[in-house]
């Protein structure tokens, strides 16, 4: 590197920017508490605002009179979108919401920052033999002699039925230790979140193709054949790159994987040993790891659609036009009939035809067939015959008193400036079930200080006549 390329990438560089800012640390708590805690991909415009304006009341530093937190929470998001700073990315998503999703720059510096942190143990063991197993790989795959393939299939034969042999004899199987299980696991949970963040660099490189197309499209000196050939060469070369070859071969493997799930029950597995051996753990990312993956690749898969999109409306504009000519005839000629309606041209103007008319009438309504008609009979209701035993839940529904639920509102908001479902949940868990969470969030739609958020999700699990039940509903914000 020179002095001044440093001196750009210093200068110009997102990721280096925000860690020269003023409030670096308030910025990058904010976005690590949202996204990285939360293991949120994309939040809605809406939600990140009200967070973010609740996040500013509690650092407010200011003695003076208290600021909309709201408009400058706004602003602040505003400015972390733009082309200066690209901390944050900004688009519409497939419902027409508008979301935010972390920009490559500040998973990279989530990235470093990690690895700056002290940790209890480094894994130098397990990333030596990591290292190693990866060496043997690539030995083994960069084979191409048929006999020196054999010659180390056997030896690897050779040392298996040694192992089995003592296994067989010994009656003890050689595992692990603790450490060694521990370390191993923390590393195999970096890696995987190094893992989606790198798929950042991907999606940015097939949206960057895709802006090209616009920039190229824009300048009126090159034709469409010329913006065609250009953005195929692109797409080309990034799929054939080894970039786009390894995201293909991934995407490739998780597609297989979902009729096996081999991911999940590895995942499983490794929790179940994580629990009969007492490694407490709070790390809960891996649980979770394809549901993560395959919505990072799909968001690839999907800027990849729309740059095909894009391609397919540069060819098809020949065809609106065609269309669009179309349709301006089609309206001379309705007028051309309403011109003749009134002076119908004279017998001169026909001509017979011999044999019988083919008529054809795709528009016409279907036979239609007489509806059954229900008979109901009187039904008996004296007291021989009617069992009260049936009715009677109808006479002793419990009551759920709203201002009750409205006070343990109030009590948690007193402590902070903002509480979500499950923190109240976990205050006072629901003795009526779910009529009880049904009145929580009848008093949110009707309070103006607080939030559903149709877009995001969460799991209330509660306890009602000693069973455990679980449901997914909307998230809900309440605001003091």
């Amino acid at each position: 590197m020179t002095v001044q390329e440093l001196s750009i990438m210093i200068k110009d560089n997102p990721a280096l920017k925000i860690l020269r800012a003023q409030k670096a640390p308030q910025i990058l708590a904010f976005l690590w508490q949202e996204f990285k805690s939360r293991q949120k991909i994309t939040i809605p415009a809406e939600e990140l605002i009200i967070s973010l304006s609740a996040f500013l009341e509690n650092h407010d530093e200011a003695d003076d009179e208290i600021p909309e937190y709201l408009d400058n929470a706004a602003r602040m998001i505003d400015s972390w979108c733009r082309e200066e700073n690209r901390y944050l990315r900004k688009y519409v998503n497939e419902r027409g919401v508008i979301v935010h999703e972390l920009t490559g720059y500040i998973e990279r510096v989530f990235r470093w920052l990690e690895d700056l942190k002290p940790r209890e143990s480094v894994g130098t063991e397990s990333r030596f033999y990591d290292i190693l197993r990866r060496l043997e790989e690539l030995v083994s795959k960069s084979l191409e002699n048929p006999e020196e393939k054999i010659k180390e299939l056997k030896e690897k034969r050779k040392a298996i039925d040694q192992e089995m042999k003592e296994i067989e004899k010994s009656g003890m199987v050689r595992s692990f230790d603790n450490w060694q299980i521990k370390e191993r696991f923390e590393e195999i949970s970096r890696s995987s979140r190094d893992l989606l963040a790198d798929f950042k660099e991907v999606e940015e490189n097939f949206k960057f193709i895709v802006d090209q197309i616009y920039k190229e499209e824009a300048n009126m000196g090159l034709s469409r054949g010329d913006i065609l050939g250009a953005t195929l060469d692109a797409h080309q070369d990034l799929k054939q790159s080894p970039q786009g070859k390894t995201f293909h071969s991934f995407w490739s493997f998780l597609i297989t994987d979902s009729g096996t799930d081999s991911i999940s029950r590895l995942v499983e597995k490794v929790y179940d040993v994580l629990e009969a051996k007492s490694l407490s753990s709070e790390d809960s990312f891996l649980k979770n790891l394809k549901t993560y993956l395959h919505r990072a690749g799909k968001r690839i898969i999907d800027s990849n659609h729309r740059l095909g999109d894009k391609i397919n409306r540069l060819l098809s504009e020949n065809t609106l036009l065609q269309r669009r000519r179309i349709k301006e005839l089609m309206q001379e000629i309705k007028q051309l009939v309403f011109a003749a309606k009134d002076t119908p041209p004279g017998d001169d103007f026909f001509m017979e035809l011999d044999g019988d008319a083919e008529i054809t009438m795709p528009m016409e309504r279907p036979l239609r067939f007489p509806e059954e008609e229900t008979v109901y009979k009187n039904i008996d209701l004296s007291d021989d015959t009617m069992n009260l035993g049936q009715v009677a839940g109808l006479f002793n529904q419990f009551y759920v008193d709203r201002r009750k639920l409205e006070a343990n509102i109030r009590k948690l908001l007193m402590e902070k400036p903002e509480v979500r479902i499950k923190d109240v949940l976990e205050a006072f868990p629901p003795e009526k079930g779910l009529s009880e969470i049904l009145v929580y969030y009848e008093i949110a739609s009707s309070s103006r200080s607080s939030r559903i958020m149709d877009e995001t999700s969460v799991t209330i699990d509660y306890v009602f006549n000693n069973i455990r039940k679980s449901l997914r509903a909307p998230e809900v914000i309440f605001l003091r």
